[in-house]
């Protein structure tokens, strides 16, 4: 008999854990792509009949939803030789491989002949992993980096139906991707069972959840993973109708579909059979026919290590889809396309004209078909000679599909200057995969226009290659990226800005400076891009202002102030001078680091929370009267009223942590920026001692809420977060990563921030405030998205305007920056 005991461990503990509000649905995400086999399913089915916690209704739905056992995808990997000489090599060379020092480990596993390790008995095998897991997490970037790349490569050899999973996860937490490549291989009750003991040693549930998200993801479908039709075994009869559950327990099924009125129920509870028969589970409706594919890039230098590449000397660069994820590329996650259609892409390689050139081409078309579902198309590229250019060069492709992008992928190579270097060139570092899931701005969510702007291959990063990709199939894509060159000192700029308005003269004087520096901003713009923009903005078919998203390596200059040559004038942008006038733009980091959120398109609020603070007597900073005003007004604009968190760290912090749990923070606080690290955050207050007999209570400190702080904060909800305070929209590169406060609000959970550059006027903050959530959330009908709000504030922002010299008419309201979706909407959850 199959004991079950291990999917109740696992979701008892991840739907109980104090971090983990709302995972639920992707638990049963997760467990439902492994699926299970027949007597898993009737064994739960009998174990979760009379449950009616979170955890029995959602193993109910696991039931009930998930089709047949997947397998590891490392199945059709050849036998490796079995016999006793051949595992006797193979525990050598375990032994030698574990006996180098860790200076020495990424080039020891880049050169291991993995066949031979391929004969380790299946215990053998499991401990080696263990130990190289280990070893490799303990590293220094950018040799974790190697040794991880180079440690996949050794997974698919291995006999992985014995390793140690609880040993592997809490050994590979640090190493989310190679961890569940590991996985992958591992039986499903195994890696059930194993993770659910990982949990009771104490690992991370988030942490193990987007681990086992992944692995599940790889793994492919058994020969029995059709949809369920068939019941389970008959159960004990049920005595009673159960009791309503709450809506929010987990994820709707995929569907989201009502029943026909009353409530929907989650798993097999919507009716029940007779007295005395066991309750039947709801069929599984089967999916829709189609097939799936990966993006392919593949590196063949013709050399004996083909990811080297010799200077000058033609390689071939092989692009299209293949059926598997490729674990050595940075790439968007999985493709669906319909079965029986031809599905027609455009491959568009991307590239730093100054390290790589094409020979010919550097874009092909492909077409996707039942017969032929995994086209490909080869290109020739030769690495270029510069001073500036280091050994690892990226090159990428986007694939599109009637002009909108679907899928992306990128990959490291090595240029060396001659054949004879190829062997003791550098192991490629190993970039993370899934750049970004691209699956909220594809298809019908797709913004106007789609900017991607990334570091170049200089040794001092000041070189940035742009490429434009509009939803109009009218709109001409530049067919070759376009590279821009900035001073090495790009946050220096950015903190110019903020110091011009904070020692402001005037508020002309703020407009000159401003529209002045949009067109040095507006310069660094390749002409190419910036033709594909006017193409997108100045289209005289438009009847409102389109959406940009900016997906950029590059955070610290405004690009939304960017002034364009020639000047735009559009009907809802009028004559402003910047960019972010006449379209809704929203940025998002690039970022190889991990967690990595998602733009999301939507955020329901049922749950909204309001920060604060009265400064009065606080030495250095101000009252707040607007900002007091503003907190009132904007907390009672949501049914129930907002949560009124109070301005210390402790409560702050909870709050980021997910006590409690909120769809919307509302921010009114001082802040500031420091580049240094120094003094830098939002402005909390500590906690005032009681006041002395017959005396007065001492005014609070401030404190700082800083963005390293903000990094031990859990938003699981995924709000939507305005900050309405002096500077904290400002960003700087942190250990190669993203530093500042909005961007660290969108790596722990934050679904989309807006912030400001640079100090706000505290009545004109509030007025913002005002505008934007009329605009975004008051209709009951005709709402817009919140890069839409923010762009009709920034578009009042003219030079007439400021000559009238009208109350309100200043530099704060083009401070206001999107990190988000520039569709995202409010929604009545």
């Amino acid at each position: 008999m199959t004991d079950v005991d291990g999917w109740s461990d696992l979701a008892d503990t991840v739907l109980t854990g104090p971090t983990m509000a709302g995972a639920g649905g992707s638990l049963l995400d997760v467990l439902v792509r492994l699926g299970l086999e027949p007597v898993e399913r009737d064994e739960l089915h009998r174990a979760v009949s009379r449950r009616q916690d979170p955890a029995g209704l959602l193993l109910a739905a696991l039931v009930t939803r998930a089709a047949g056992p997947t397998t590891s995808p490392y199945a059709a990997v050849p036998a490796a030789d079995t016999t006793d000489t051949a595992m006797d090599a193979a525990i050598a060379l375990a032994a030698t491989l574990l006996g180098r020092p860790d200076s020495e480990l990424a080039g020891a596993l880049g050169t291991t002949d993995l066949m031979v390790l391929a004969a380790l008995p299946a215990d053998r095998a499991g401990q080696l992993l263990v130990d190289l897991v280990t070893r490799v997490a303990g590293l220094p970037s950018p040799a974790r980096d190697a040794a991880g790349s180079a440690l996949l490569a050794l997974v698919g050899r291995l006999d992985l139906s014995r390793i140690p999973v609880s040993r592997i996860i809490q050994a590979g937490i640090p190493l989310p991707h190679l961890t569940a490549a590991i996985l992958a291989g591992a039986a499903v009750n195994r890696l059930v069972s194993g993770s659910a003991e990982a949990l009771n040693r104490g690992v991370d549930p988030a942490g193990l959840l987007a681990i086992l998200d992944e692995a599940s993801r790889l793994r492919v479908p058994g020969p029995d993973a059709g949809p369920v039709t068939a019941e389970p075994d008959t159960a004990e009869p049920d005595a009673a109708e159960p009791d309503a559950v709450d809506e929010a327990t987990f994820d709707a099924d995929e569907d989201g579909g009502d029943s026909g009125g009353g409530t929907t129920w989650r798993g097999p509870i919507e009716h029940r059979d007779e007295p005395g028969t066991a309750p039947s589970p709801s069929p599984q409706t089967a999916p829709p026919p189609g097939r799936t594919a990966y993006p392919r890039l593949d590196v063949d230098s013709h050399q004996p290590r083909p990811e080297v590449v010799v200077i000058d000397a033609p390689f071939d660069v092989v692009v299209g889809l293949q059926p598997r994820k490729d674990l050595g590329l940075t790439a968007t996650g999985r493709m669906t396309f319909t079965a029986g259609e031809i599905v027609d892409l455009d491959l568009v390689l991307v590239y730093d004209p100054s390290s790589l050139r094409p020979q010919l081409d550097s874009r092909a078309h492909i077409s996707s078909t039942d017969a032929d579902p995994y086209p490909v198309a080869t290109l020739s590229f030769t690495a270029l000679y510069g001073e500036d250019l280091p050994p690892q060069r990226r090159i990428g492709v986007h694939v599109l599909r009637g002009g909108k992008v679907v899928a992306v992928a990128w990959r490291t190579v090595v240029a060396v200057d001659s054949a004879a270097d190829v062997a003791g060139a550098p192991v490629p570092a190993s970039r993370e995969p899934d750049l970004l899931d691209l699956t909220p701005i594809v298809d019908e969510d797709m913004p106007d226009l789609v900017l991607t702007v990334f570091r170049a291959d200089a040794a001092d990063g000041s070189r940035f290659v742009w490429t434009a990709y509009p939803a109009a199939s009218g709109v001409t894509v530049p067919d070759a990226p376009n590279a821009s060159q900035l001073d090495a000192d790009a946050t220096g700029f950015a903190a110019e800005i903020r110091r011009t308005i904070q020692f402001s003269q005037g508020p002309q004087s703020d407009y000159l400076e401003l529209a002045g520096r949009a067109r040095r901003i507006g310069r660094a713009i390749p002409d190419g891009i910036q033709a594909a923009i006017h193409a997108v903005v100045g289209d005289p078919a438009r009847q409102t202002a389109p959406t940009i998203l900016l997906l950029t390596e590059e955070l610290s200059v405004p690009w939304e102030l960017a002034a364009v040559t020639p000047s735009l004038q559009t009907p809802w942008g009028g004559t402003s001078p910047f960019l972010g006038a006449h379209a809704a733009i929203g940025r998002w980091p690039l970022s190889e680091h991990k967690p990595r959120p998602t733009p999301r398109t939507s955020v329901p609020v049922t749950r909204s929370a309001v920060i604060t603070a009265d400064y009065t007597g606080v030495t250095g900073w101000g009252k707040l009267d607007s900002a007091l005003a503003e907190a009132a007004e904007v907390g009672a604009l949501f049914a129930p009223a907002s949560d009124q968190i109070r301005p210390s760290l402790t409560s702050v912090i909870a709050l980021l942590r997910g006590d409690p749990a909120v769809d919307l923070v509302h921010v009114a606080l001082h802040g500031q920026f420091d580049a240094q690290g120094g003094q830098e955050g939002l402005v909390l207050l500590s906690d005032v001692p009681p006041a002395p007999a017959g005396g007065t209570a001492p005014p609070p400190k401030p404190l700082f809420l800083t963005p390293a702080q903000v990094e031990v904060g859990n938003l699981a909800a995924g709000p939507f977060v305005f900050l309405n305070a002096c500077q904290v929209g400002a960003d700087k590169r942190v250990l190669g990563d993203y530093g500042g406060l909005a961007s660290t609000l969108l790596r722990i959970g934050a679904a989309a921030v807006v912030a400001p550059l640079w100090n706000v006027d505290d009545a004109v903050a509030a007025a913002i405030a005002r505008d934007f959530y009329a605009a975004t959330w008051t209709p009951a009908t005709g709402a817009v998205g919140v890069g839409e709000a923010v762009r009709r504030i920034r578009a009042t922002y003219t030079e007439a305007a400021v000559r009238s010299a009208a109350p309100g008419i200043g530099a704060t309201l083009v401070a206001f920056q999107v990190l988000g979706h520039p569709a995202l909407r409010l929604s009545r959850g």
